[in-house]
């Protein structure tokens, strides 16, 4: 610290429970007596060491741009409110970046932080802050016209009510992502109190919501995604992903940009979304949520199913009636026989479910046996070639075929397919389930997925 005399410093900590922590403190104590020469810091430490140091950081730190706090998980954490921060123009007159994880503050001093970019704050649910009502936190955004980020996790108040704090309106110009979750009531009160640019990327996550709340949560996110509520024109969406994650969560995706997802090296979710909403595995049965989503001109679209859950094929159809011009879509982690019976649905007017379809990928689906054909998965196979013929002879027709490391395909199976369309694209790999018996009093090997190429 004396070589380095007066430069600019970084502080970066982060407790070691390897370590004693009392052999640590007087090393922090030194850097953090040095904060008016630093212009980031990054602590992860519990609140215990932050009482024993916090003392070294009331003095003014007048080039500090990012300042990021954390308390690791603890048992002794839980039930308790956190420390509060001294964050205002006073100690921080130049911050930029600000993120909180379990370390509270006062919003009204926030607010004289003129020059704030990126707002993160994060509340675990095992902790008790004192939380802002809907209309604390508009009264500090209102004061904090450059924010470029916004991040709030379980931040605000259910009390008061929503419907009862008075309708006004916080404009933020520059933003550019705006994250929430936490209670549903009290987001979506905030998401219909901010007006910011149509271009803005939106992030929702709600894996803990009820039916109830599901109506309230709905219309100003279709407000926003129409461009009722934004600054500038609607952007329509181009793209658009939906389906179970890992999680069983019922995850929502759009772009503005058209995404080739017939390419394997294109993975959808290597690109950031304009919108992205997480909600529990129930909601997919409500096509409210799809009613709302301006998805009349969507071009590419990829479902995803998980190998515990499918998706319901009504379910599924209500969505895929919104986006009649898709041209490209992907079904991943499919049974077979579950995808034959969507394509081979008759439309309301009597044409096929997504008449636009020219590409069509298989990402891992299953081929697996086929009850009604004597030929077992071979058959499910052939079940596909009647369903797509099918369609071709009503006038739409594939143009391009894609399995991607598909189940139960063979190379000699995998040839009745190949007068569906005009190109036929496999990546050759043939993957067999070998399910051993497993009996743990006769030695037997427990069972195994074998692969063959």
């Amino acid at each position: 610290m004396a070589r380095s005399q007066g430069v600019p410093l970084t502080a970066h900590y982060r407790v070691s429970h390897s370590r004693r922590r009392g052999d640590e403190l007087p090393s922090l104590r030194i850097a953090l007596e040095a904060v008016h020469r630093i212009r980031t810091l990054e602590l992860h430490i519990p609140w215990t060491m932050y009482e024993k140091v916090s003392g070294s950081m009331h003095g003014s730190a007048p080039i500090l741009r990012c300042l990021k706090m954390r308390n690791p998980h603890s048992l002794s954490n839980v039930g308790r409110t956190p420390p509060v921060l001294a964050i205002n123009r006073e100690t921080f007159p130049e911050l930029e970046t600000l993120e909180l994880y379990c370390y509270g503050f006062s919003w009204s001093e926030l607010a004289s932080c003129h020059k704030l970019k990126h707002l993160n704050i994060d509340y675990a649910v095992f902790v008790r802050p004192t939380l802002p009502t809907v209309s604390e936190v508009l009264d500090t955004l209102d004061a904090l016209p450059h924010l470029v980020t916004l991040n709030l996790n379980n931040v605000l108040s259910i009390f008061p009510q929503a419907s009862m704090e008075e309708p006004r309106t916080v404009t933020l110009p520059h933003l550019e992502h705006l994250i929430l979750s936490g209670d549903a009531t009290a987001c979506a009160s905030l998401l219909d109190s901010l007006s910011f640019p149509q271009c803005a990327r939106i992030t929702l996550l709600f894996g803990f919501i009820g039916e109830n709340e599901l109506p309230i949560l709905l219309p100003p996110i279709h407000s926003r995604l129409t461009g009722a509520s934004s600054i500038g024109a609607s952007a329509p969406f181009h793209s658009f992903a939906f389906g179970l994650d890992f999680k069983r969560s019922l995850v929502v995706r759009g772009w503005t940009s058209t995404l080739q997802v017939e390419s394997e090296e294109t993975e959808l979710a290597q690109f950031e979304p304009k919108f992205h909403l997480e909600l529990p595995r129930w909601a997919l049965e409500f096509d409210v949520i799809w009613n709302g989503l301006p998805l009349q001109d969507v071009r590419s679209v990829w479902v995803m199913s998980n190998l515990v859950e499918e998706l319901s094929l009504a379910s599924q159809l209500d969505m895929l009636r919104k986006t009649p011009h898709a041209i490209s879509v992907r079904f991943s982690q499919w049974p077979a026989k579950n995808l034959c019976d969507l394509l081979g649905v008759d439309d309301h007017d009597g044409t096929v479910i997504l008449p636009s379809l020219r590409t069509l990928v298989l990402d891992k689906l299953n081929f697996q046996l086929c009850i009604a054909h004597e030929n077992g998965h071979h058959g499910c196979l052939q079940h596909l070639e009647s369903v797509l013929e099918s369609r071709r002879s009503r006038h739409a027709g594939l143009y391009r075929l894609i399995l991607e490391e598909c189940w139960h395909v063979s190379a000699l199976e995998v040839g009745c397919l190949r007068d569906v369309g005009a190109e036929l694209i496999w990546d050759g790999i043939e993957r067999i389930k070998e399910d051993l018996a497993t009996d743990s009093d006769s030695g037997m090997d427990p069972a195994v997925e074998g692969y063959e190429d």
